[in-house]
């Protein structure tokens, strides 16, 4: 098995292990992450020159998805330094989702999904269901 990623540039639902939708909650400029039954939220992903598997992952052209304080938000605020993530493969379809630079992971706490369900960033060893995450293109 390759830990190349295959992800292309393009919007993408993101489903956690536990076949969860992600979704955002609260308002801008800080939108938590969450996993939420709902039919998820579109995330665009695109791959950036440099490092292997490194990417910025938006919502549109300026709302990008950042760790702030160790949860994983839509950071609207403006000149913000978009945060990149090293998106690898582990299995058919999952990957963890790691900030650049460091071992913390998105995680999925679990639990009910809604608005108290945020991700937030743990150390990704061991590679675990909640460090998991399915990227289903919208348009195929």
């Amino acid at each position: 098995m390759s830990n190349t990623s295959d992800l292309r540039d393009g919007p993408y639902f993101i489903w956690s292990e536990g076949h969860t939708p992600l979704n955002l909650c609260g308002s801008p400029p800080e939108q938590p992450v969450v996993a939420f039954n709902d039919g998820g939220r579109g995330f665009n992903v695109r791959k950036i020159n440099g490092p292997p598997n490194t990417y910025l992952l938006s919502e549109g052209h300026t709302s990008f998805i950042q760790d702030v304080t160790g949860n994983v938000v839509l950071d609207a605020k403006p000149n913000t330094q978009p945060q990149l993530w090293v998106i690898t493969p582990h299995g058919e379809d999952k990957y963890t989702v790691v900030k650049e630079g460091t071992i913390l992971a998105w995680t999925d706490p679990g639990g009910p999904a809604g608005c108290e369900r945020e991700l937030h960033l743990t150390e990704l060893n061991p590679i675990r269901p909640e460090v998991l995450f399915e990227f289903r293109p919208i348009f195929e």
